[in-house]
């Protein structure tokens, strides 16, 4: 029956045609378990899984791995009938069998023999595995009585959903790549779905027994270039005659996808190199990447770790040039050997001929390694153009191989950079000379300017001076008089079909036709109107040498393709760029050349230097060359020589400042590169360029669209601490604070989502009531600011790369929506530092014991992310953070040797052990000092809890919330806690209030008040609470006031015990309204009627749910053009407060964060919440837990983070008149 189809197992579910399956099984109605290998570095993305129509009610993901067959029982537990073993072709085909149809069906097998005969070991082994293993199998099963058939399909193709480009694709796409196809003369394939319904009919089909081929007729590559190049004339696909002659694929000199034997690629961090690994992994092979060790820090090697299959393909290994013998356990076991690495250094001050031999002996090293292994075929060699074009030959346009730098026209011509041209030269010939001596096959590729994306984390230096005309940086023109470029993956490309092609001999230049500066200017200014990219006339006299360009002809006779022109290979460097990342876009854009020394100035508003000082710490900017940070409207001292980075807001009274500065004769500064932090408007762009005397003088003129403030990985502000009194306050729409605070509210969260590059279905709180009439000012504010930011939102599908459907889910409320969250007791570690602490923002000064035995030590303590205690324990409950401080410390101690020290029984310490002590020690002070300030901090908490009976009063807080308690225990906490604070007592009536409102009707509230001995100044705050929700539904009073309360408990709680959540803490049983609301949103289960979207889909579109659900969702009442969300489109542009942290205390054993995902971008859709008026502690809690719970990354976002006593303030002053507010003072750097 329809989704009743019984239990099914799919082994290696990540696969191509494994996840192409699983598709299919779904959809057919079957629960499926899958097995995915598991990978101990790090988590894998499932989501191309998961997020599967039907997948969260039906799929079941199973750590298994082949090695260990035993771990497969679990996931084939419950699954009944039949085994379908998918072979493959290799398994029928390699027999050396004339077959006159040309034709084989399953009688035929792989002969073993001839395979092993005539093929390459890494070729071999998968034709071998695959034949042995349908053997035995079909063997095993006829002997046990097992039901089992096998499909044989031969190349796989069509499309794919798992995240890796399948090698088959790859492959049967060679004349549309321009990759190689002389193993495509005659092709048989199969369309991966195809193939799909042939396991499942197999597996329903009661007759089917043994093998069973899979496959099309064979199609030959003329037909198959006739077909193409019909079908798709936008691609250049060779003609029908051009492959006539075409030689048949030796089989023996190529490897297969996934079996393309291991090669090793030097200096791995590398521009170049990092791209060049990125491709072979793509292509199959096996890497070994060597980089330079680094004695001082660890070099973070993620950008290499996280590439597809690196995790199965990738090893990274310590090398260094200067010490050839490094790279032999790199080598050894590599069928090619990639030599990338430079040992040129333009930082140190050592002679050239030092330098010279430094690079020779690393290069001739290698060399000596691989002769070593025994089992190195070739050698490429990443020479450069440097070896070819320096030779006073001005009258030659081109050159080609045969030409070679002269050392010493370098030598005469060249100071600062010849180092560099006479070391590519010299390195190149030695090792073609050793090369030809001791008969090791090697090739050279001579690549020009290297241009293009970048996956490092250095900004290339050719990157860099390639893009000189959109930088503004003018001392680079002359260099690019006439310019000669490669695209990275073309050149990458190369590489690897100089390792593969068989006749490869001697060098092979590697570069497109050159360009002249006044060419890229005029490509660049049409493609990028936006950058301030120079005149071609303006460049006319520009002077400098104009280097020939190179000949590629040698390496397209050869049979390799260009891919990329110049306009693409800019293309992918400008978007590279854009993608990299808001600060290091905005500072190294203006980075003269990557010197450290071009010191910067960076001017800022008052605005700015908050969104800065939120974002990044002092040393991050100066990191960047900024030697000084100033006031826009501030008097400035000219600096003439140094280059200005202004980040600043687009308003009129910045751009006058700005345009006074650098106009005139003398400006403030030598260049200008100007950031907005919003959209900025025409009039003013038509301003800026008014002034002639500015223009020459902007580098960059550029939207950041960074105007939030973030307060921590998963949370942000708009800055607005009179959002209140603003928005709430009596009569508050009458006052032009109203419109300006939502309209910049909407800005700065709009900016949010600009950064990020992400498209939100924009959801609200709808008005209360259901007459719009009737509805207050109040009521329509979250629907106001919806609009305001959706009209915001919508402007940015402009921006390049900016997605066009919805990619994350935005919910905007306000603080009606949960009044008890602000004012109830919060247990965790962080609440209750910034509730019952002295803190003045993030700052705490504690009290710490002296190390001399004097009076105690007070010490400024910093509770922020980049701490790795706090973070682990912020959102533990007290008592828990307490527990696990003290478990922290006694593990830390009885680990570590130096505090084993004192403990001695008077036994003498070898010196070797001393050694390690003294080793051990500054890391053992530091940690110590990290626990001993939270064990203190935790210990004042404990200590303040018990003075001031807040366990008493937090249960009764927890069970007025849940309506476990009545009137009667409210009065008895009154009447006999007498000595509570005057606020614990006011938060108290409010959560009483929020839950039973009639109890405050009449002189109620007054009574109630007055026993709990507040002022008529605390009444206003509960009175103002209906400022907030609009006045409670009440029913008519019946009788006057009475301490005499009837005793039974009346639950009139909205807040339900969570099912499926165990309360292991006492008193943490509390949790925010938003946290129902997420999961409801998550679960595409928000009432329609209380809460809208204003870009809903049209109402024919089925929606997946993240959860799998498929929904129909209503009409829109607001027009769209939308057809379906999108996936969320995670920008690399990701701001600080998204970045990932982890713990360094080394002993977390039980740290959430040593297991948690780092990468948010493998999540689901993003989900945002905004909350207009204020967010707490325990709200920013949930979001955290729920990013675990759902897949889902959810970020926080409000007006301001408050704690209880804040928050009390602003309620006070919410029927104030004529208030004006200052905002408090931010913490900057």
């Amino acid at each position: 029956m329809e989704g009743e189809k019984g239990t099914v197992c799919v082994t290696g579910g990540t696969g191509f045609i494994a996840s192409w399956l699983i598709k299919k099984l779904l959809e057919e109605g079957y629960s499926v378990h899958t097995t995915v290998r598991a990978n101990p570095e790090k988590s894998r993305d499932m989501s191309f899984l998961t997020n599967l129509p039907g997948a969260a009610e039906k799929l079941k993901i199973f750590s298994a791995d082949l090695s260990d067959p035993d771990s497969f029982d679990a996931a084939i537990e419950g699954c009944k009938g039949r085994v379908v073993y998918t072979s493959s072709a290799f398994a029928v085909v390699f027999n050396n069998n004339d077959v006159e149809s040309e034709m084989m069906d399953e009688s035929f097998w792989t002969d073993v023999d001839y395979v092993r005969e005539k093929f390459q070991p890494h070729v071999r082994s998968y034709m071998i595995s695959k034949t042995l293993t349908e053997k035995a199998a079909l063997e095993f099963a006829a002997e046990h009585g097992l039901d089992l058939v096998s499909v044989i399909p031969s190349f796989v193709v069509g499309p794919f959903i798992c995240p890796k480009f399948p090698g088959s694709v790859r492959t049967i796409l060679a004349l549309v790549l321009g990759e190689e196809y002389s193993h495509l003369l005659n092709t048989s394939m199969v369309h991966v779905d195809d193939l799909a319904r042939a396991h499942i009919f197999l597996l329903q089909n009661s007759n089917a027994k043994g093998r069973y081929n899979c496959c099309l007729d064979p199609i030959s590559l003329q037909k198959m270039a006739e077909i193409l190049s019909a079908k798709y004339p936008e691609f250049p696909i060779p003609t029908s005659d051009s492959l006539a002659d075409v030689k048949v694929w030796k089989c023996t000199e190529r490897g297969m996808e996934g079996e393309k034997g291991t090669v090793c690629v030097t200096g791995g961090t590398g521009f170049l190199a990092s791209w060049l690994i990125k491709r072979l992994l793509e292509e199959g092979y096996s890497v070994h990447a060597t980089v330079r060790a680094n004695p001082e820090k660890n070099r973070d090697m993620s950008f290499l770790t996280d590439l597809p299959g690196a995790a199965e393909k990738l090893k990274i290994f310590s090398a260094d040039l200067s010490d050839p013998d490094s790279f032999d356990a790199a080598i050894e076991g590599c069928m090619g050997v990639f030599h990338v690495a430079t040992a040129v250094d333009f930082e140190t001050k050592e002679t050239e001929e030092v330098g010279n031999q430094r690079a020779i002996s690393g290069a001739l090293g290698i060399l000596k390694a691989c002769l070593k292994s025994k089992t190195v075929k070739r050698v490429v060699y990443t020479s450069a153009a440097s070896a070819v074009v320096f030779n006073n030959n001005n009258d030659v346009e081109m050159m080609d191989e045969s030409s070679w730098t002269d050392v010493g026209f370098v030598r005469e011509t060249w100071k600062q950079y010849g180092s560099y041209m006479i070391s590519k030269t010299l390195t190149e010939k030695a090792a073609f000379e050793f090369a030809a001596e001791h008969g090791l096959d090697l090739v050279s590729v001579i690549p020009s300017f290297i241009v293009g994306p970048f996956i490092c984390p250095k900004f290339p230096d050719s990157v860099r001076m390639a893009l000189a005309l959109v930088l503004g940086t003018t001392y680079e023109y002359s260099h690019l008089l006439n310019t000669s470029m490669v695209h990275v993956d073309d050149l990458a490309r190369a590489h690897i079909f100089l390792l593969e092609y068989s006749d490869a001999k001697g060098r092979y230049n590697c570069s497109l036709d050159p360009i002249s500066l006044q060419k890229m200017a005029e490509t660049l200014s049409a493609k990028y109107p936006e950058f301030p990219i120079p005149t071609s006339d303006s460049l006319a006299d520009v002077k400098g040498m104009k280097i020939p360009g190179l000949s590629s002809k040698k390496l397209l006779d050869a049979g390799f393709k260009f891919m990329y022109g110049v306009e693409e290979t800019f293309d992918g460097a400008i978007n590279c760029c854009k993608e990299k990342g808001l600060l290091y876009e905005m500072l190294g854009s203006s980075s003269s050349g990557g010197s450290k020394s071009a010191w910067k100035v960076l001017i800022m508003d008052k605005v700015t230097v908050k969104v800065m000082s939120h974002s990044c710490k002092m040393a991050d900017i100066t990191d960047q060359g900024v030697s000084l940070v100033e006031d826009l409207f501030r008097r400035r001292q000219p600096l003439p020589s140094l280059d200005a980075i202004y980040f600043i807001q687009p308003l009129k009274e910045n751009i006058i400042m700005f345009l006074s500065d650098m106009s005139g004769r003398e400006p403030l500064y030598k260049k200008a590169f100007v950031f907005f932090s919003s959209p900025i408007p025409k009039e003013l762009i038509n301003h800026i360029k008014s002034d002639t005397s500015v223009l020459p003088r902007i580098g960059a003129l550029r939207e950041m669209n960074l105007e939030y403030f973030p307060i921590d990985s998963q949370g942000f502000i708009t800055d607005h601490e009179t959002a209140l009194m603003d928005l709430f306050s009596e009569d508050a729409e009458k006052s032009r604070k109203f419109e300006i605070c939502l309209n910049t509210m909407a800005t700065r969260i709009a900016t949010v989502f600009a950064s990020l590059k992400e498209l939100p279905f924009v959801r609200y709180r709808a008005a209360k009531t259901q007459d719009a009439s009737a509805a207050t000012t109040r009521d329509l504010i979250p629907f106001k600011l919806a609009s305001a930011v959706w009209n915001c939102v919508e402007k940015y599908k402009s921006i390049p790369n900016f997605p066009q459907n919805a990619t994350c889910d935005l919910l905007i409320l306000d603080r009606s929506v949960d009044q008890v969250a602000p004012v109830i007791h919060e247990w965790t570690y962080d609440a209750m530092c910034h509730d019952l602490l002295d803190m003045d923002g993030n700052k705490y000064v504690v009290e710490l014991p002296s190390k001399s035995g004097g009076p105690p030590e007070k010490k400024e303590v910093l509770l922020e992310d980049h701490d790795p205690v706090w973070l682990e324990l912020r959102h533990a409950h007290i008592a828990d953070a307490s527990e696990r401080l003290h478990d922290k410390m006694t593990t830390f101690k009885s680990r570590n040797k130096a505090a084993q020290m004192g403990s001695r029984d008077g036994g003498e310490i070898s010196t070797r052990e001393l050694q390690k002590i003294v080793q051990a020690l500054p890391q053992y002070n530091e940690t110590m000092e990290k626990l001993s300030l939270h064990v203190e901090i935790a210990g004042s908490i404990n200590t303040l809890i018990r003075q001031m009976g807040l366990r008493d009063l937090g249960q009764l807080e927890q069970d007025l919330v849940f309506g476990d308690v009545a009137a009667k225990d409210v009065i008895n906490f009154l009447r006999t806690k007498q000595d509570a604070s005057p606020e614990n007592k006011l938060r108290l009536l409010m959560i009483y209030a929020s839950v039973y409102p009639d109890k405050f009707e009449g002189d109620k509230g007054s009574k109630l008040m007055q026993l709990a001995k507040l002022s008529p100044e605390d009444m206003k705050v509960i009175n103002n609470m209906q400022l907030l929700g609009g006045p409670p539904q009440i029913k008519k009073a019946t009788s006057g006031f009475s301490l005499k309360f009837d005793g039974q408990k009346t639950k009139q709680a909205n807040r339900k015990d969570r099912t499926g959540e165990e309360e292991t803490w006492q008193l943490f049983r509390f949790y925010p309204m938003i946290e129902e609301l997420i999961e409801n949103l998550s679960k595409g289960e928000l009432p329609k009627n209380e809460y809208s979207c204003m870009n809903e889909p049209s109402p024919t579109v089925q929606e997946t749910a993240p959860s799998g659900s498929t929904r129909t969702r209503q009409a829109p009442t607001a027009p769209t053009d939308q057809k379906r969300p999108a996936h969320s489109m995670r920008s690399r542009r990701t701001a600080t407060w998204a970045r990932p942290h982890s713990s360094d205390d080394g002993y977390s054993s039980d740290s959430v964060l040593k297991n948690a995902t780092a990468d948010f971008k493998r999540m689901g859709k993003r989900i945002f919440v905004f909350i207009i008026g204020g967010a707490t502690r325990s709200e920013l809690r949930v979001c955290h837990k729920l990013t675990a719970k759902l897949n889902r990354e959810v970020v926080l976002g409000s007006t301001t983070l408050d704690d209880p006593p804040q928050y009390l303030t602003k309620l006070k002053l919410l029927s104030e008149k004529d208030l004006s507010m200052e905002a408090p003072k931010p913490v900057f750097w």
